[in-house]
């Protein structure tokens, strides 16, 4: 857990863990200059061209890009993070929709 200026809070001189299902602070982001969000901020040089290598070999119909072991394990890690934040835009959007049919109320 961090406090408002992005320091690591701390418990005995241990730092707290951000507990399971807790949403992360998304308000404000340290990765950017001025402090709103920025998830491009998330990808480094590395991680951004096996992206871009990935969804280069989604529409290879014809198979010719090279797909060695490394390749096939950021693929599988590429649809593994891809399937993640599909079922947290699900899962997001059934509860907008349950709060709309209930008027915008909590239980």
């Amino acid at each position: 857990m961090y406090d408002k200026d992005w320091k690591r809070s701390t418990l005995g001189g241990r730092p707290v863990p951000r507990l399971p299902r807790t949403p992360l602070p998304c308000r404000r982001c340290p990765k950017s200059k001025d402090g709103s969000p920025n998830p491009g901020a998330e990808l480094s040089a590395k991680n951004r061209r096996a992206y871009a290598y990935y969804r280069s070999c989604l529409v290879d119909p014809t198979s010719l890009l090279p797909r060695d072991l490394l390749v096939l394990h950021n693929h599988m890690i590429c649809r593994l993070i891809e399937e993640r934040l599909a079922s947290v835009q699900q899962e997001a959007a059934l509860a907008h929709t349950m709060l709309g049919a209930l008027g915008g109320r909590r239980q």
